[in-house]
């Protein structure tokens, strides 16, 4: 066996030297000078050898101007960097400014993302002639020509080269597939990157095309960011696809996604990262309708294993909830996930076959169905990044052509807003994009031309809406215009159907209306250079500009008004929805600002980490909170346990114990075993009642000075025990004042 092996590593080298030309490494010309220093004498030059942390905290001073010796991870995914901890960019975790230090000067082509170098440099501030990205940054390595070693290889892992015999995947043809999936049976040892993309609406009429949207940036983002293409594997509705930018590898079924996840989970190894999104359907329980004091079940399917709190009493709401021919049962309910044909999957069953994949490095799932925040307590395991777009009693909101949580997630990774051309009627004044060009088709037929210099279209792909994106005039860029005289007029499309400003569809343009009324009329107004611009009927104006402000995101931009790369990479991992914030992310961000979009009143808020500003303290175990009257605060078990201050001492019913979860939020569990939390939306007492740690019994733990702290709840309000209503803890205050402090004693 040893001679075979040397015999094959002889082979090996033989082939290496007469491929590089006679053993001489190719290297590019442009750096070949930086890259063989060790060939020439060099001078005597004292560098400072520090850790990357020392650059960027308090040491700045000590080292600035100075030539210095580091040791990191290259990687230039985003901008070239240093990076302390390569998992941290392979996992997406958000870089602090501790984690990385950029690089300015030439950097050498034959250098790969992921290697750990030895970089030698001068450690300065951003210079204005430097590249826009970097001029907010607090340092910088400046290198000129980078001179760099890699580090010494008994200082890596050794990876076999034994295992390089490729052989074919051998698996059914699954039904919907337009793709084979070739996976090798072995594999060299080195980390790899997988993803499972899902989406597709339960039948054709629920399939929006923001979902394929959705599912094509993504592919590309994963792309960018170092995914093979055949290890993406994407299931889609029924199989189809819309158009040529997107390989599908299996219709939405339960089997096909059983099937999938068995596949990867022989695949991967204990170095891998897989990454899954989820853009369907969901279903769950609104605790509160608009309107009614009912819940509302969309969807959800009844708990048959007990790990879910949300109770609904039958006789409460005078219904017969499981058709049992009584109204005297508790019941609780699963999310669920809509699939393709009426099918669907469970959050426990969806979390068995994620649990497949559990020997892999790292898992990343990402959720933008209704009621996401209801799969993450199944979901929750170490070595695990969950997102979620809404709370687990909350609806999802999206854009015609994007989900509202997915396009800003996906800006934040590009850099920028997606590039859009959907026309909307949402502009109070017209500017050049919402001028058109009207070129007159004879017979009352007429095109439309945007600023862009592409025509307005008509498209059935794209659930009927008008986009400006038409290269030449054809039957989809074809309107009939009807006078309706006093300057106002309607549209119809090729499908003969008009086109209407739908306030209900975020006003964008759409051509489904088989009547005119009042939304389907436009007033057609000119301006002297004979363009022409349409009024819709509230009053504001068509737009079709590529990339329109929807939201105010208040983040740090360049001197040339640009959110910077690494800002916007950090932005989409510090997104928060109130209850469903990252559980593995272990920074301290618990300042947030809200985030509207234009015209959304009424609609859940964006959340988004801006900094750090409040202290959490690390408090664990058993603790006794006093409040601002002095008495210690008691569940008391003889009045259904809610929380009162009004215990002159502290035994057991006033003994609480500090659960740590991460993302800066703990759990209080009573003497009774439950945890502590808010009855409902509408009564935010404290109560003890829930069996696990999440939504509405998960707080924020705030220090406030002078061994006092504060708490925040789930709805977003602290907590106070309220000498008005008998010393009841509620969670109701805007803010934090005396009656919001509590003194805490370990016990």
């Amino acid at each position: 066996m040893k001679r075979s092996f040397t015999s094959l590593l002889g082979l090996t080298c033989l082939f290496l030297i007469l491929n590089t030309g006679g053993g001489q490494a190719k290297v590019n010309k442009k750096y070949s000078s930086s890259l063989s220093l060790q060939k020439r004498p060099l001078i005597k030059k004292t560098y400072f050898k520090v850790a990357l942390s020392f650059l960027r905290g308090p040491d700045l001073k000590r080292y600035l101007n100075k030539s210095i010796e580091i040791a990191g991870y290259f990687y230039d995914g985003s901008i070239p960097m240093l990076v302390s901890d390569y998992d941290r960019v392979l996992v997406d975790y958000p870089l602090s400014r501790q984690d990385y230090i950029p690089l300015v000067g030439n950097i050498p082509s034959s250098l790969v993302s992921g290697q750990k170098i030895v970089v030698k440099g001068i450690l300065s501030k951003p210079l204005s002639s430097d590249p826009s990205w970097v001029r907010k940054e607090p340092s910088l390595i400046r290198v000129g020509n980078l001179v760099y070693k890699r580090r010494s290889p008994e200082k890596e892992p050794f990876h076999s080269l034994l295992k390089l015999k490729i052989l074919p995947f051998k698996g059914a043809l699954r039904k919907g597939t337009t793709r084979f999936i070739f996976r090798p049976k072995y594999r060299v040892n080195l980390p790899e990157k997988y993803a499972i993309l899902i989406a597709g609406g339960i039948d054709e009429a629920n399939n929006h095309i923001r979902y394929w949207n959705d599912l094509k940036v993504m592919y590309r983002i994963l792309l960018a960011n170092g995914y093979k293409p055949e290890n993406i594997t994407v299931i889609y509705a029924d199989g189809s696809r819309r158009d040529n930018d997107l390989p599908i590898n299996y219709s939405a079924t339960r089997a096909n996604l059983r099937q999938a996840f068995r596949d990867l989970a022989q695949q991967v190894t204990s170095l891998d990262t897989v990454y899954i999104m989820l853009g369907d359907h969901g279903g769950g329980v609104l605790l509160k309708r608009a309107g009614s004091n009912l819940p509302g079940i969309y969807g959800a399917v009844i708990d048959r294993n007990g790990d879910e709190d949300d109770e609904i009493d039958e006789e409460a709401v005078d219904l017969d909830l499981n058709r049992d021919g009584d109204k005297k049962d508790v019941l609780s309910y699963d999310e669920t996930l809509f699939l393709w044909g009426g099918e669907f999957v469970t959050d426990d069953f969806f979390a068995q076959l994620v649990n497949l994949l559990s020997r892999c490095q790292r898992i990343i799932i990402q959720m933008k169905q209704c009621f996401s925040g209801g799969f993450i307590e199944d979901l929750r395991a170490p070595r695990r990044t969950i997102m979620a777009s809404t709370s687990e009693y909350n609806f999802s909101y999206s854009y015609a052509d994007y989900g509202v949580y997915t396009y800003w997630y996906f800006s934040a990774f590009l850099g920028g807003e997606l590039p859009r051309s959907f026309l909307v009627a949402d502009r109070a004044n017209a500017g050049e994009w919402e001028w058109f060009d009207l070129e007159d088709l004879g017979d009352d037929k007429v095109a439309f031309r945007a600023h862009n210099g592409l025509y307005v279209r008509y498209n059935p792909n794209f659930d009927c809406l008008l986009t400006a994106n038409g290269e030449k005039i054809g039957d989809w860029e074809t309107f009939v215009l009807e006078d309706l005289g006093k300057g106002e007029i309607a549209l119809r499309a090729d499908n003969g159907k008009y086109v209407c400003a739908d306030a209900n569809y975020y006003n964008f343009l759409i051509a489904d209306r088989t009547e005119r009324k009042e939304w389907e009329t436009f007033r057609l107004i000119r301006n002297r250079a004979g363009k022409v611009a349409l009024q819709a009927h509230n009053g504001r104006f068509v737009c079709a500009e590529a990339a329109r402000e929807r939201w105010k995101v208040d983040a740090d931009t360049n001197n040339d008004g640009r959110i910077s790369i690494v800002e916007a990479y950090n932005l989409a991992f510090k997104y928060d929805r109130s209850e469903t914030p990252f559980f593995e992310d272990d920074g301290q961000a618990p300042s947030y600002s809200s985030l509207m979009p234009r015209n959304g009143e009424g609609r859940e808020s964006l959340n988004v980490f801006l900094s750090s500003g409040e202290e959490l303290g690390a408090i664990k175990g058993k603790i006794a909170l006093k409040a601002h009257n002095g008495f210690f605060v008691c569940a008391d078990l003889g009045k259904k346990a809610f929380l009162v201050a009004d215990r002159s001492q502290a035994r057991e019913w006033e003994t609480f114990e500090v659960i740590e979860l991460s993302a800066g939020q703990i759990a209080l569990k009573a003497s009774n075993g439950k945890y502590v939390g808010t009855l409902s939306q509408q009564d935010p007492r404290l109560v003890a009642k829930y069996r696990f740690p999440r939504g509405k019994a998960v707080f924020r733990l705030i220090r406030v000075g002078g061994g006092k702290i504060a708490f925040k709840a789930g709805n977003g309000k602290y907590v106070c025990a309220d000498s008005g209503l008998g010393n009841v803890l509620i969670a109701d205050r805007n803010e934090i004042q005396a009656w919001e402090k509590f003194e805490f004693i370990q016990r």
